[in-house]
């Protein structure tokens, strides 16, 4: 295999380890066949539903802070440790949020989402 080979099947690996998360970020996660339950399971009852709501919308402030920060350190470090220190943010934040038991933990997480995707752009 030569060596433009292995840096393509690497460089569409890194596309789609990021493309995922990247999307999953965007979809909104309080579609309504995701809000009921989730009310519930914070128990919150229907009128707190636009905090919900709100705290599911921080992750794009968190991204829009994170990317001047990530710009800069993609140019001061290798961008491959940026890049990968943003998708394990993205990615750990993700995985917490199913457990978060409150609606500004649920809040943090979505910016630490969004700051994760922001660390990841610029790298």
């Amino acid at each position: 295999m030569s060596a433009f080979a292995k840096s393509s099947a690497w460089l569409a690996t890194l596309v789609i380890l990021t493309a995922v998360p990247l999307a999953a970020l965007t979809i909104p996660n309080t579609v309504p066949g995701v809000l009921a339950p989730a009310l519930a399971d914070l128990g919150l009852d229907p009128g707190q539903a636009a905090g919900l709501y709100r705290a599911g919308g921080l992750a794009v402030p968190g991204l829009l802070c994170a990317v001047p920060p990530g710009a800069v350190l993609a140019r001061r470090l290798p961008p491959w440790t940026v890049l990968l220190a943003g998708l394990l943010l993205l990615l750990a934040a993700a995985a917490a949020v199913p457990v978060a038991g409150s609606v500004p933990l649920l809040g943090a997480l979505r910016v630490a989402q969004g700051a994760g995707a922001g660390l990841a752009l610029p790298a």
